[in-house]
């Protein structure tokens, strides 16, 4: 498979017929690769062009995966589908593009060809409300090939002029939108459920760091209270900022800062015990629900609270970036991040001071853990 730019010359082919399978993608599922395989064994199109829309479709919600990991994902998942292409006149548009604005383009490259549309059932119903719908159903250059999907029987009033064409066969009853849910559920049973409705191929870009880190913010978005995701985006950035300062993982810090309190449902933690525990319970999420498999990445979210001696470098950015991101309104997290900046490890130390010295103020108690870091950092005397 090679991808067609839309900025290429040597696109015309001419009497040919070419079927067009255009959509988010987001993720590509097995219903999308039955349908396409099916439809290609109907039509026997001399080309078959993929085209992903935008990262913001028109009228739509903006995708979860950017266009890197869909297109990824497609080319893998295909990647045994023969004579096709991806077509990225979409992606690369500055505005959103709409359905006729495609097939004007596509005319133009390919002057003499007939255009074979794909679409599930659902969109045989809503074509009428798109863009210029009746100038799309009156171009006898367009057959609109048609699968029907489970609770959406096919219109028998459609009758594009290019004709319509309605596929056999048994779809699986999927869509991206449900996948995307299940995704970051907290049912195990559901997320089992979203990854078998994706081929094994395209499985591999979604659990790769940059997957990950979708998948988490949009886990996070879900279950967390405004304020604390707030909190954690803000976290991820700075984690992310400073392990490009110090030469670390920038994408391993961002998924951490984005996790590190993926276990705080509430904004305030119930009782002493809630708050000691949560580092732990978010690095179990970030291992169980989300995926995380690196040990330094689990290592930081357990760890950003009370400290450990000897952390390493990933550690060390979570624990500073927790305390010192810019949605602090402390005047001390504006200073540590400055410091954060110049010298790690003395922002290290500034933060575990601010914190004993605020659990003394308040005569509360301080957590063994916290005295064996703070030791730790100044050494014995």
């Amino acid at each position: 498979m090679a991808a067609i730019t839309s900025r290429s010359n040597a696109l015309d082919l001419g009497r040919r017929r070419i079927l067009i399978f255009g959509g988010s993608f987001d993720p590509i599922h097995l219903g999308h690769i039955k349908l396409l395989k099916r439809a290609i064994s109907v039509v026997r199109p001399e080309k078959s062009l993929v085209i992903p829309s935008a990262d913001q479709p028109a009228h739509k919600t903006p995708c979860l995966f950017p266009v890197s990991i869909r297109t990824a994902c497609i080319q893998i998942s295909l990647a045994k589908v023969p004579n096709w292409a991806i077509l990225d006149y979409e992606t690369i548009r500055e505005a959103p593009a709409y359905t006729w604005e495609t097939l004007r383009f596509l005319k133009q490259k390919f002057q003499d060809a007939q255009f074979y549309l794909v679409v599930g059932s659902d969109n045989v119903h809503a074509i009428r409300k798109w863009k210029n719908a009746r100038d799309l159903l009156g171009d006898k250059k367009l057959t609109v090939v048609a699968a029907q999907r489970p609770g959406w029987p096919l219109s028998t009033t459609l009758k594009p002029a290019g004709g319509l064409i309605k596929l056999d066969g048994r779809y699986p009853d999927i869509s991206s939108t449900e996948i995307r849910c299940m995704l970051t559920s907290n049912d195990a049973s559901e997320r089992r459920q979203a990854w078998s409705r994706l081929s094994r191929a395209a499985r591999l870009p979604l659990r790769g760091e940059e997957g990950l880190v979708i998948i988490a913010q949009a886990y996070i978005k879900r279950h967390l209270p405004q304020s604390r995701y707030a909190h954690s985006l803000s976290v991820a950035q700075l984690a992310a900022d400073l392990a490009q300062r110090w030469h670390g993982n920038e994408r391993g810090a961002r998924l951490a800062g984005l996790l590190h309190d993926s276990s705080r449902t509430q904004e305030n933690f119930q009782n002493f015990n809630d708050a000691m525990s949560h580092a732990q319970r978010s690095a179990g999420i970030a291992r169980t629900i989300i995926g995380v498999k690196d040990p330094a990445i689990l290592e930081a979210i357990r760890c950003h609270t009370l400290g450990l001696p000897g952390m390493p470098l990933l550690a060390k950015i979570l624990f500073v970036a927790d305390f010192a991101s810019p949605d602090r309104t402390f005047p001390e997290a504006d200073q540590i991040r400055l410091l954060a900046r110049r010298d790690l490890n003395a922002a290290l130390c500034a933060v575990a001071a601010h914190k004993l010295h605020y659990l003394l103020r308040q005569n509360r108690f301080i957590h063994p853990k916290a005295l064996a870091y703070w030791n730790s950092l100044v050494g014995k005397p």
